[in-house]
């Protein structure tokens, strides 16, 4: 298994040179496609194939039930809702997507950043958050608007009162401390994205994406369905 992960090593290296001295595509989708290639192999070999008899199986969960048991929760992200955290009770797990689907003006990047201000007041987890549509500072606004729960259009329109003054200088020492890193390109790939990630000094925990459709999909989709952009994204 590791010798054939060397050969599809080997190939994807001579056709990302080969790719290179073409000079057909950009470096961003030669690289996307590459790493696309290599993420694959990797977890290829690090997941477990074969059958696999079920008494392990149920050995492992009993184990896994007893742990969740013990810690009287999982290890993953409470989104600090507690009807949503009721539902969705796993919270969000490392090394899982979670999408948040809706329409159009109906509060998908209003929540995405409450969730970010809960889990940064609550765990101190390290995000990153990617915004393509919004501006940093826009986002930031928000959410000081959330967290000091003062109003966003008395913020933009400038009539806050002194309670508001004091309710947004706390909100805004509280998120200031929060280990949260924000990019607002607007045209960016999954490669970059990666490639953004690996560049800051410490281990990301979290990243949120606002949002999906924005990512710009590898050249050599440019033709294909919107549904294989979004898939291979």
């Amino acid at each position: 298994r590791e010798q054939r992960a060397l050969r599809i090593g080997i190939q994807a290296g001579n056709e990302q040179i080969a790719r290179c001295f073409q000079a057909e595509e950009s470096f961003r989708d030669i690289a996307n496609s590459s790493f696309s290639v290599l993420d694959k192999e990797l977890a290829r070999i690090d997941k477990k194939s074969g059958l696999i008899p079920i008494s392990e199986l149920v050995s492992d969960t009993f184990k896994t039930i007893e742990e969740i048991g013990n810690r009287k929760e999982t290890d993953g992200f409470k989104s600090g809702y507690a009807d949503f955290d009721r539902i969705v009770f796993r919270g969000f797990q490392r090394s899982e997507m979670a999408i948040v689907a809706g329409r159009p003006g109906h509060g998908k990047t209003s929540f995405l950043l409450g969730l970010a201000i809960n889990i940064g007041h609550q765990t101190k987890a390290k995000q990153a958050i990617f915004s393509l549509e919004m501006a940093a500072p826009q986002l930031v606004m928000r959410m000081m608007a959330a967290f000091g729960r003062v109003s966003l259009s008395r913020m933009m329109t400038g009539f806050m009162n002194k309670e508001d003054w004091t309710n947004l200088a706390i909100a805004a020492g509280r998120i200031a401390d929060m280990p949260i890193w924000i990019d607002d390109s607007s045209l960016v790939t999954v490669a970059d994205i990666r490639s953004r990630v690996r560049r800051v000094t410490t281990t990301i925990d979290v990243i949120m994406i606002d949002y999906l459709q924005l990512i710009t999909a590898p050249k050599y989709l440019s033709s294909r369905p919107d549904v294989e952009k979004i898939g291979s994204i």
